[in-house]
């Protein structure tokens, strides 16, 4: 081998290596909002705020190592025919509160299930959870697959 190749393999592994190195750097500082959808909730003692309701609560936890402000958090269902319910459910206690999730911490909000399921009649597998931060990113409970088969945008 002569010195141009010698210099062009060592080249091409100190290229490789440093966009490893910037590959994990990458992986490791985003800031992933997880969001999870829990159902049948119920807040003790029942003389709270929330009373005596059952609840969605949507969590939103943040897995990165830099803090995220969600602005606000929802619902997404489907519309039906002949209805006017549909669409995004956004109550004014899902707002966020301007304070930031920080690293390995989340933040609960409610919705009153007894309304979102009985009222307007939606089951448990017709609706996804959201929740937006403040620079405009969107994050949701389900993959895109699956939003697509619980809003019934597929059939």
């Amino acid at each position: 081998m002569d010195s141009t190749t010698v210099l062009a393999m060592w080249g091409a592994l100190v290229s490789t290596a440093l966009a490893g190195f910037e590959g994990a750097k990458f992986y490791e500082g985003r800031s992933p909002v997880v969001v999870m959808l829990k159902r049948n909730m119920k807040v003790y003692p029942k003389t709270t705020q929330y009373g005596d309701k059952t609840y969605i609560v949507i969590t939103a936890a943040n897995r990165g190592k830099s803090p995220v402000y969600i602005s606000n958090a929802g619902m997404m269902v489907r519309k039906k025919p002949g209805s006017d319910a549909g669409g995004f459910i956004a109550a004014d206690a899902m707002r966020g509160s301007g304070e930031p999730i920080l690293e390995g911490t989340g933040r609960d909000f409610f919705l009153d299930m007894e309304d979102l399921e009985k009222k307007h009649g939606y089951g448990q597998n017709e609706y996804v959870a959201f929740v937006s931060d403040r620079t405009g990113r969107t994050f949701y409970s389900h993959n895109w697959f699956q939003r697509l088969i619980r809003t019934r945008k597929l059939q």
